[in-house]
């Protein structure tokens, strides 16, 4: 006769919920080191966590802001901020900005005048002919970063590059 007392069937559930745990820090290990050997690093602020390699874990309507500062380096960054109605780039950047130090930056002007000078350290450079770009969705931005509305799910990108 098999005994199903409630003590058989929690010990099973329970040996369940460890494998189940065990799996989950496995897979979470992996996109952690994944990330950090390719030198991004992603933010989430108020939102739900979206990774180069599972997608979306949950439906996000938020904004997603990267950096490229040419060098291919560590310093390349990737922020998830709440879209808010009506949101601009700019508006997009200072949130990021409280939420993270490397995102903070100086512009110039307001409104369609704006017109970024800083990211983190690294400044617009007159003599290279480098300057901070950005792109929405891989298009080039043809406005001011503070004149540009942003829609639930664009990616921003800016990029530290010779002037076109």
């Amino acid at each position: 006769m098999t005994d199903t007392s409630p003590i058989t069937e929690s010990r099973v559930s329970e040996r369940g919920g460890w494998q189940l745990a065990i799996v989950l820090v496995a897979v979470l290990g992996m996109v952690i080191a994944v990330n950090h050997f390719l030198g991004q690093t992603t933010t989430v602020v108020g939102g739900e966590i979206e990774s180069p390699w599972l997608g979306k874990v949950a439906p996000n309507a938020g904004i997603t802001l990267a950096l490229d500062d040419g060098q291919g380096s560590a310093t390349d960054f990737e922020i998830i901020v709440p879209y808010q109605p009506k949101m601009n780039v700019l508006e997009a950047m200072q949130l990021a900005a409280t939420a993270e130090p490397v995102w903070q930056f100086a512009f110039d002007n307001v409104g369609s005048d704006a017109f970024l000078t800083r990211i983190g350290d690294l400044k617009n450079d007159k003599r290279s002919r480098r300057y901070w770009q950005y792109e929405v969705n891989g298009e080039r931005a043809n406005v001011s970063f503070g004149a540009r509305r942003l829609e639930p799910g664009d990616h921003v990108l800016w990029k530290f590059a010779p002037s076109e």
